[in-house]
C-alpha cells in the first residue's frame, strides 16, 4: 500500500496512470464506434471460402500506411479518392478495419463471384467468430 501511494505521488507514476487510462479509453471508444461504421449490407454475400468484398471509405485520401494496414486483412483491388476496394476479406478482418479511427464507412462491394446469403441458406455463412459475438 505504501509503495502504491508513493508511486501515485510521483510525477512519473501519475503520468503512467494517465497514459494507461487514455489507452484503455481509446480502445473502448474504437470498439464502440466500429459497429456504426458497417453498412447494413456488409456480410450478406460470401464466396465459397467464407470471404467477402467491401469498400472502405476513409476520412481522407489513403497514404501508404493506410493501404498497408488494410492490406493485412485482404487484397486491395482498387483505390479511388478516399475509397479502397478490399476483396477476399473475412468478417473478422472487416471488424478489425472498422476499429481504425480513420475509417469512415464500410460497404458491401458488388462482386459477381460472391453469393448472396439468406437465413435459409446458412451453409455459405462462415462460422461466427468472437469479434462478431460482441455487440
Amino acid at each position: 500500500m505504501r509503495l502504491a501511494r508513493r508511486f501515485l505521488a510521483s510525477t512519473g507514476g501519475r503520468f503512467v496512470v494517465i497514459l494507461a487510462v487514455g489507452i484503455i479509453g481509446f480502445q473502448i471508444w474504437t470498439a464502440v464506434q466500429a459497429p456504426a461504421k458497417l453498412d447494413d449490407d456488409v456480410g450478406t454475400a460470401f464466396d465459397r471460402r467464407g470471404r467477402t468484398s467491401v469498400e472502405v471509405e476513409l476520412r481522407f485520401a489513403p497514404e501508404r500506411y493506410h493501404i498497408l494496414a488494410i492490406q493485412e486483412h485482404g487484397r486491395i483491388s482498387a483505390t479511388e479518392g478516399s475509397v479502397v476496394e478490399v476483396r477476399g476479406i473475412t468478417m473478422d478482418g472487416v471488424h478489425e478495419i472498422a476499429r481504425y479511427y480513420w475509417v469512415k464507412e464500410i460497404r458491401q462491394l458488388d462482386d459477381p463471384f460472391l453469393e448472396e446469403v439468406d437465413e435459409a441458406d446458412a451453409s455459405l455463412r462462415p462460422p461466427p467468430a468472437l469479434a462478431e459475438a460482441v455487440p
